[in-house]
């Protein structure tokens, strides 16, 4: 996680509610797989994914902030592998 929480500046506490929230109404799906480090050291890590339904709130946002003038924010439609 550590990577996306320095890409949006949130805690670890706070980003890990926000993917709690997200993951629970299906909008971002998690993986777990096993991974080779530095070390040789096997660790678990875990893959953030955005659903069909979270590319479509996504999408939603979009057109929010365009009806609203709002300077359109890029939603990173994207895989976040984390440790």
């Amino acid at each position: 996680m550590t990577r996306i929480m320095y890409g949006c500046g949130l805690t670890h506490r706070d980003l890990r509610k926000y993917l709690d929230f997200l993951t629970a109404k299906g909008f971002v799906s998690v993986a777990k797989r096993e991974a080779e480090n530095f070390g040789g050291f096997h660790r678990e890590m875990q893959l953030f994914q955005t659903t069909e339904k979270g590319t479509v709130l996504l999408l939603a946002l979009e057109n929010l902030d365009t009806m609203l003038g709002l300077p359109i924010a890029k939603y990173p439609v994207a895989t976040a592998t984390t440790t």
